[in-house]
């Protein structure tokens, strides 16, 4: 339990449509969106100090991979260990790829630190402070 005046920092998959056997495996309940958490925060008792998207830079591949990948399932219920496999093979770096990825997701992040905000990403981070 947060005590009054807590602060809670929060994060949470972002936009119900990007939805897939990634997040089956990853045991996610559901993804959000901003306005959705935001309703939610307040209606538990929570003042939001701060929210907003992040993971923009990966927005656009992770929705191509995720369409690809119904397609390819085309709709086919699968058992846990083949969704595992799935999740761990789109988990595999490429090396170079790999690192302008980080590179861009530390920009996006010193961004975010100074209190930015961004319209897009994969995932969403919230502060919100316990009300009294």
């Amino acid at each position: 339990m947060l005590q009054e005046n807590g602060i809670l920092l929060l994060t949470v998959p972002a936009h119900p449509e990007l939805w897939s056997y990634f997040d089956e495996v990853s045991h996610h309940c559901r993804r959000y969106q901003p306005c959705e958490l935001k309703r939610k925060l307040v209606e538990t008792g929570y003042d939001v100090i701060y929210i907003t998207q992040y993971m923009t830079i990966i927005f656009p591949l992770m929705w191509i991979v995720r369409r690809l990948s119904a397609l390819r399932r085309g709709g086919s219920r699968q058992q846990n260990g083949a969704l595992k496999e799935l999740a761990i093979q789109e988990l595999r770096p490429v090396p170079i790829f790999n690192e302008v990825l980080a590179w861009l997701l530390d920009v996006e992040g010193r961004w975010l630190g100074c209190g930015h905000t961004l319209p897009l990403g994969t995932s969403l981070l919230a502060v919100g402070r316990k009300r009294r």
